[in-house]
């Protein structure tokens, strides 16, 4: 959407936190690149439901936000299904800088959002389970728990940790 209308990352989120909670009926369809959860690899992307009363940018702007976690909401129900007890959401990459993304990951996930330091982190996420898998080949007993927490500091700004507002 940024691409689309042209914006840098700091405006299209100024635009998108003017709209309310659901765009105003407005859905985005985010498959514009395929999708890996659900696998479909070939889907594609569509806007849907604008009508004369609805179609502002700031409902655009922010429905494709929205649909983005909706995406992460179908992975995260689908550990729960398996039985994991979801505590937190840690955000990493460019929506994490991104107040209005966080706030509306925390609402529609219905979990506290954190931030880790060091926000590009899928390296050192792969980095702590081949840590841990070798640990294992050794012998010795590791506790994936421990490694993150010995490598991984969170960031602790009252903006970060937030509490859904649903």
């Amino acid at each position: 959407m940024r691409s689309l209308f042209e914006y840098g990352v700091m405006e299209f989120d100024k635009i998108a936190s003017k709209a309310p909670a659901g765009s105003e009926g407005i859905i985005t369809l985010p498959l514009f690149n395929g999708e890996r959860t659900p696998n479909l690899p070939n889907g594609k992307g569509c806007i849907v439901a604008m009508d004369m009363t609805n179609t502002k940018k700031e409902n655009i702007f922010r429905s494709s936000l929205e649909s983005a976690i909706f995406g992460m909401r179908i992975g995260l129900e689908s550990f729960r299904d398996l039985g994991f007890e979801i505590k937190e959401v840690r955000l990493i990459g460019g929506g994490a800088n991104s107040a209005v993304w966080r706030q509306i990951a925390s609402d529609i996930l219905d979990l506290p959002v954190v931030v880790p330091v060091q926000n590009e982190t899928a390296a050192l996420g792969g980095t702590i389970q081949a840590l841990w898998a070798l640990d294992h080949k050794d012998g010795k007993i590791s506790d994936i728990n421990y490694l993150i927490k010995k490598h991984v500091s969170l960031n602790t700004d009252r903006d970060v940790f937030l509490s859904p507002k649903m």
